[in-house]
C-alpha cells in the first residue's frame, strides 16, 4: 500500500509539472500554438545535446545561457488528464484541494509550488493538520483505483 501512494503521489506531481510547464493566457485559459513564434525546444537535449554530439565545453555552457521554454508532450498531457481525474475520487473537497495544490512542482527544480507550511497558512491550521488531510486524500484515490 505503501508503495502505491508513492507512486499516486510521484504521478500527480508528475501531472502538477506538465501543469505548471503548459503556457496560459492572463484570463487562465491555456494559450493556442502561435505561428508567428520561433520554434521552441521540445526538451533538454535539443538545446544542449549529449556529450557525444562533440562541442567544446565553452559553447556547452554558452548554449546554458540561452532561456527556452520546455513544452509537456502531448503523451505528458495525456498522463496529466488521467492524473487529474484521480482527483475526483476524493470524497471531502478540502482533502481535494490539498492534493491539487500539492501537486504543482516547478518544472525546472522540481520544488513543491505549495508547501504544507504555506498550505497551513492559507487554510490557518496547524501542518500536521494539512498533512492529515492530503494523506486522507491520498488514500481515497489508492481506494477509488482499486
Amino acid at each position: 500500500m505503501d508503495e502505491v501512494r508513492k507512486l499516486i503521489i510521484a504521478r500527480l506531481e508528475e501531472a502538477g509539472r506538465t501543469i505548471m510547464q503548459t503556457p496560459m493566457h492572463k484570463n487562465g485559459i491555456p494559450a493556442p500554438p502561435r505561428s508567428a513564434w520561433p520554434q521552441v525546444c521540445q526538451n533538454y537535449w535539443d538545446v544542449f545535446g549529449p556529450a557525444e554530439q562533440g562541442g567544446t565545453i565553452e559553447s556547452r555552457a554558452e548554449a546554458q545561457n540561452v532561456v527556452t521554454k520546455l513544452l509537456p508532450s502531448s503523451a505528458a498531457e495525456d498522463r496529466c488528464t488521467e492524473a487529474y481525474y484521480w482527483l475526483f475520487h476524493i470524497k471531502v473537497a478540502k482533502h481535494s484541494k490539498i492534493v491539487a495544490a500539492r501537486m504543482l512542482m516547478h518544472p525546472v527544480d522540481d520544488r513543491h509550488i505549495k508547501t504544507f507550511h504555506k498550505l497551513s497558512l492559507e487554510w490557518g491550521r496547524r501542518e500536521q493538520t494539512v498533512r492529515r488531510w492530503h494523506r486522507r486524500g491520498i488514500d481515497d484515490i489508492v481506494q477509488g483505483l482499486e
